[in-house]
């Protein structure tokens, strides 16, 4: 909200409906908005409301990219946002569900060369990306509705067979019992 000339955020995965709010509310003040996303995850990743945040920002002013990283072959890992001079840098992925994780994050004001560096990094980054446009947003939604569909086939009680079968807190649970 304190933004005067620019704001770039760059994010592994992204659906925060309070990120998107505030990028939108910037790029209706007229603030040059631009979000890098990682492509590969964003056309056929999990989190659910990705499709439908991209193209909310998307519509309403933000330039959305997806992005593969500055390495043809890697991903758009990063977690970044950039305020005018200043960065946060952190390890969250800009989601609902990662609200709840314990991250840490840095606030950096850049100076002139810190400046330079961030912004030589974001025009490779942008020279390995392409705009984010309505034919992604079809294939990234169509992708999360068939995965939906084949995993409401399965039986519930099948459903989460493996991710219980190495759950930390059952196991937990399990030394808590033998003591």
């Amino acid at each position: 909200s304190k933004a005067k000339e620019r704001v770039v955020m760059t994010a592994f995965t992204f659906d925060l409906l309070v990120v998107c709010t505030a990028l939108v509310e910037a790029a209706q003040r007229g603030i040059d908005v631009c979000l890098y996303v990682d492509k590969k995850h964003s056309l056929s990743g999990t989190t659910a409301a990705q499709m439908d945040r991209l193209e909310s920002l998307r519509s309403l002013g933000v330039e959305v990219f997806l992005t593969g990283g500055v390495l043809s072959s890697g991903i758009q890992h990063s977690k970044t946002l950039l305020c005018d001079d200043h960065v946060i840098v952190g390890s969250t992925n800009w989601t609902t569900s990662s609200r709840q994780n314990q991250e840490i994050s840095m606030l950096v004001r850049l100076n002139e060369s810190g400046a330079h560096a961030f912004e030589k990094r974001l025009e490779l980054l942008k020279s390995q990306s392409e705009e984010f446009s309505s034919t992604e947003r079809r294939v990234g939604q169509t992708v999360r509705e068939e995965r939906d569909a084949r995993a409401a086939s399965v039986p519930a009680a099948e459903r989460y067979r493996t991710a219980k079968r190495f759950s930390i807190a059952r196991a937990r649970s399990a030394q808590k019992a033998q003591q």
